[in-house]
């Protein structure tokens, strides 16, 4: 169902900067997608009835099913706190290296030391999943295949997860390969999963209702499989492998009964958003299409490109830091599975706060100075931590420090997106959400090769853990570059196509009777208004309050 609202546009009388005679009037008719909600099958509609009331979302059995993923996701994450701390006592005794109080230097199969294990699996995988984005986003973009992709990824994620319940010493090789695959697999499932979340609503308040709820939906989670797992493995007196085997038969668990419902029965098919463009494949589109948008912010908006690259060094340290930190507890400072789960509850609840103090500052200032602020906190907290946290004598003050890593993670994420969305041209939201995803992913593997190298070398861990601080100072400084949040805001305005270009609308020249179309029924409703009120903005148009169907600029 195509709409049209007539946009009836008086410029300002003697603006110097138009070149349109005064009093001329405009009509903008814009076409997009009704913003209806979306007709849901019969069949999905009876599942989401019978789905318990604390995960049903009422009218959406599409929420629903992202919310249950949600919550599997955050199972699978708590999981794998207790199975990398396994992991790392069996290539410790695969080493020979049985004495915990003594440093050992011997290699696991001769290729490098245990201590090294979990940063060497999670640069591979952050780095195969930096090849794999743009190609699984060009599947989901280019083809009728969004929903089966994720039901298979579901599929492999489940049966992966369920195989790993049998590690032991014998079989540790095959598992640290195949948690490895585990870690692909989890990446794939998850962004064929979240390309659903923006059909969700139209309705601005009403998405933000939803992020909110999926946001507690997943802290639950991961405190329930963290509280649940340290229960059951202290319970029953188990070390750390049998932790390890019971926090992967829960969230196997878990995946079986929310992975099988939502795919199922409440996720629906989706036909391909658009066709692969001519003179490139599915396999290249993706790639083509991400090197087009980067190379247009470089060239037309220096300060969204700038803060990109903050995103890239700040989110690297933010996302190693639970593999680093995990290594460096168990190693340095001797701590069991359910010890370090307990620190990382602490980090999660800690979040909390963080998440409220985001808010605050950038109310009070902007994005730009809650960034700055944030990063301070993370710049001083860093070497402080690998300064005090020297053995198993003082282990209790990685509570203190998760209490700090805490509030930085709850801090730093929402005011990143925060920033970016209010830096890229209106209307753009979606097509350019895509490279914030990119940015904050694609050096996730760097600090982690980082720690193993200097591992590797010799160097104590606690210049290793140091490290991470390289990269919040790089994105502090590169931060500069980006300039005032106010002048980033105007530039991203600056270059808005005028209405006769715009992508969302058909310009009607009333004085001369001509009229250019260029309409994308793709786009909807808040592209064309938002780019609209941008022009009124730049002096371009002049502003009145809306009135029934018709807009009136």
């Amino acid at each position: 169902t195509v709409v049209t609202h007539q946009l009836t546009a008086a410029h300002k009388m003697g603006d110097n900067n138009s070149n349109v005679p005064p009093a001329k009037m405009t009509n903008i008719a814009c076409h997009y997608p009704s913003t209806a909600p979306r007709e849901f099958t019969a069949a999905s509609m009876v599942a989401n009835e019978k789905i318990p009331a604390v995960f049903r979302h009422e009218k959406n059995p599409e929420a629903t099913g992202y919310g249950l993923i949600a919550f599997t996701n955050s199972m699978i994450t708590s999981a794998a706190i207790f199975y990398t701390t396994s992991l790392l006592d069996l290539a410790r005794v695969e080493a020979g290296c049985l004495d915990e109080e003594e440093e050992c230097d011997a290699l696991v199969y001769g290729i490098l030391k245990p201590t090294s294990l979990l940063t060497m699996m999670a640069t591979i995988a952050g780095a195969g999943a930096s090849v794999l984005m743009p190609l699984v986003g060009s599947i989901v973009d280019h083809s009728n295949y969004r929903r089966s992709v994720g039901k298979y990824a579901a599929v492999l994620l489940t049966a992966i997860s369920a195989v790993c319940i049998f590690l032991s010493q014998t079989t540790f090789p095959f598992f640290v390969i195949l948690y490895i695959f585990l870690g692909f697999t989890f990446l794939v499932h998850n962004c064929v999963a979240c390309a659903y979340v923006a059909d969700l609503t139209k309705d601005h308040k009403e998405m933000a209702r939803y992020m909110a709820r999926f946001s507690i939906t997943q802290y639950l989670s991961f405190m329930f499989g963290i509280i649940v797992t340290s229960g059951i493995a202290m319970g029953i007196g188990t070390e750390d492998i049998g932790a390890a085997r019971v926090a992967q038969g829960l969230s196997s668990i878990i995946c079986i009964i929310f992975l099988g419902t939502a795919w199922t029965f409440l996720l629906q098919e989706r036909e391909a958003l658009s066709e692969v463009p001519e003179g490139s494949t599915i396999i290249s589109a993706g790639f083509k299409s991400l090197y087009r948008t980067m190379n247009e912010i470089r060239s037309k908006f220096p300060a969204l490109k700038w803060f990109l690259l903050v995103v890239c060094f700040a989110e690297a340290a933010t996302g190693a830091i639970i593999v680093v930190s995990t290594t460096y507890m168990e190693s340095v400072l001797g701590m069991s599975s359910t010890e370090i789960g307990a620190v990382f509850l602490t980090v999660l609840v800690a979040a909390i706060p963080g998440s409220l103090i985001a808010k605050a500052m950038t109310t009070r200032y902007n994005p730009f100075r809650s960034i700055q602020a944030v990063l301070l906190l993370w710049i001083v907290s860093i070497p402080v931590g690998a300064s005090i946290l020297t053995g198993r004598e003082n282990w209790g003050y990685i509570f203190a420090m998760g209490i700090f890593w805490g509030i930085g993670l709850g801090w730093l994420h929402p005011t990143n997106m925060t920033a970016f969305i209010s830096i890229i041209p209106p209307g753009r939201e979606s097509e350019l959400m895509g490279t914030i995803i990119f940015a904050g992913t694609c050096l996730n593997w760097f600090p982690s090769l980082m720690f193993t190298v200097l591992n590797e070398a010799g160097m104590s861990m606690r210049w290793g853990l140091a490290t991470l601080d390289v990269f919040f100072v790089l994105a502090f400084f590169v931060l500069f570059l980006v300039g005032s949040y106010e002048k980033a805001v105007k530039q991203s305005r600056a270059l808005l196509p005028s209405p006769a270009s715009s992508p969302h609308c058909s310009y009607h020249d009333e004085r001369h009777g001509g009229a250019v179309s260029d309409v994308y029924s793709d786009h909807d409703a808040s592209a064309c208004i938002a780019e609209s009120k941008a022009l009124a903005m730049t002096s371009i148009v002049a502003c009145e309050p809306c009135s029934g169907d018709e807009i009136n600029f």
